[in-house]
């Protein structure tokens, strides 16, 4: 990475937008064959197709990464409260979107099909009554599957200005130390005692993804872009020793993936949940290989309708379960539908997300008419 990616007042990098807008569609493709195991079984055959790493978390490394950015500007022209300020604005706004998103998609499932939304943890909120199970949600004791990391990235932003803060004093080892040691107490069951302190009455469940073990992708992607920001030059080692050691790695974490030579690694070494160690050097090696080739590939991602979906993000994160939802009642309990049924589905769910895409658009523009007044 070098200082030529930074944005400069305000503006976006085009690369960053549509690397994220790829990873809004190929979630939804992750997603449809979880939502429906019989039906799309040819997506799950290419879900995690580059080894031990997925989507998720690509955006949490990539929300450390502009994060840096973003508020390392803020900071260094408004001021350090400025940052607290943006920064408590952003994680309140995270935050009512996924409980605005959340409480929707239950009330809507209550009014016309409850068996269409029974998708992992959504079961056991949707077999309460509304007013509780929204209770339980806006105070973010149970956070349904695959939207629980909206709730996550908030809680980093309330801790990412005093990182920030350290980093703009060069303090790069003890962040990266602090973020380290986190996520080694989260291989140890930090989370598991913590949640044992709350009575077992109030059914916790606070989603598969376990915070202490993610926030050091996000605070590894906050250094990351932090130095990419301050650094007049290009920053990554140069030579072809350490790529062609992460080819070699991220093709080895390939053929343990896909069980290529029949040796099965231990689930705790390349967990996802808690992010085991291997699986942390996988995702490590592939973004080092994505930064290497940035020149080499920029030119075929870019896309305007990628950078689209980037300046919505938050959005049409929040709400991209609404389409297959929709494809849920459609399908029913069908476990065998025509590969042109599949394809149209495919379709309707990444049309879906452009037009969340484009209402959150039209509604950020009235905001903003609305305030002129």
């Amino acid at each position: 990475m070098n200082n030529n990616s930074i944005p400069k007042s305000g503006t976006r990098d085009g690369f960053l937008d549509s690397w994220r807008g790829i990873f809004h569609i190929v979630l939804l493709m992750d997603h449809l064959p979880v939502f429906f195991p019989g039906v799309f079984i040819f997506l799950s055959v290419i879900y995690s197709p580059f080894g031990f790493f997925s989507v998720a978390e690509g955006f949490v490394f990539l929300s450390g990464f502009v994060s840096a950015l973003v508020y390392t500007r803020v900071g260094r022209e408004q001021g350090q409260r400025a940052v607290w300020r943006k920064a408590l604005a952003r994680a309140r706004n995270i935050y009512l979107c996924y409980v605005v998103a959340t409480v929707a998609l239950l009330t809507l499932a209550k009014c016309i099909n409850v068996g269409a939304l029974e998708w992992g943890a959504w079961a056991d909120l949707v077999d309460q009554s509304l007013p509780m199970a929204s209770a339980k949600v806006i105070t973010l004791l149970y956070q349904p599957t695959f939207l629980e990391i909206l709730p996550m990235y908030a809680l980093f932003l309330l801790f990412m200005p005093i990182m920030l803060n350290q980093l703009e004093r060069r303090n790069y080892l003890l962040v990266g130390l602090i973020s380290f040691l986190t996520w080694g107490a989260a291989q140890y069951g930090l989370r598991i005692e913590l949640i044992r302190l709350f009575p077992s009455s109030l059914d916790i469940h606070f989603g598969f993804f376990n915070s202490f073990a993610w926030q050091i992708l996000f605070f590894s992607g906050l250094i990351c872009g932090h130095k990419t920001y301050t650094s007049h030059s290009r920053w990554l080692p140069t030579g072809w020793t350490l790529p062609v050691l992460a080819c070699v790695l991220a093709l080895a974490f390939f053929s343990f993936r896909h069980d290529l030579w029949g040796i099965h690694l231990n689930k705790r070494w390349v967990g996802r949940s808690n992010l085991g160690p291997l699986r942390l050097l996988n995702i490590a090696c592939l973004i080092f290989l994505v930064c290497k080739v940035r020149r080499q590939t920029e030119k075929y991602i870019a896309w305007k309708g990628f950078a689209f979906l980037s300046k919505h993000s938050l959005q049409v994160f929040a709400f991209h379960l609404f389409p297959l939802y929709v494809l849920g009642i459609v399908f029913g309990a069908r476990m065998s539908v025509p590969i042109w049924e599949q394809v149209i589905a495919m379709g309707f769910g990444i049309l879906g997300l452009f037009q969340i895409a484009f209402i959150s658009q039209l509604v950020k523009a009235r905001l903003v008419k609305f305030t002129k007044r």
